[in-house]
């Protein structure tokens, strides 16, 4: 593993973060919700997908 594919990784990870984050928390604030349970499900959705990017662009 080289130190593009971290890279790759870390920017697939932060970039679904994000995106996911401002999703669930606009619908939250349209449907009044103030807990913050979604965030266990956007950091392991993130990572998923981070590992899926990673794993499909492994050593090109």
């Amino acid at each position: 593993m080289r130190l593009v594919d971290l890279g790759v990784f870390a920017f697939g990870f932060g970039t679904s973060f994000v995106v996911l984050t401002l999703i669930v928390r606009i619908i939250h604030l349209i449907t009044h919700d103030h807990t913050k349970t979604y965030l266990w499900g956007v950091v392991s959705f993130s990572l998923l997908a981070a590992a899926l990017l990673t794993y499909s662009n492994l050593g090109r």
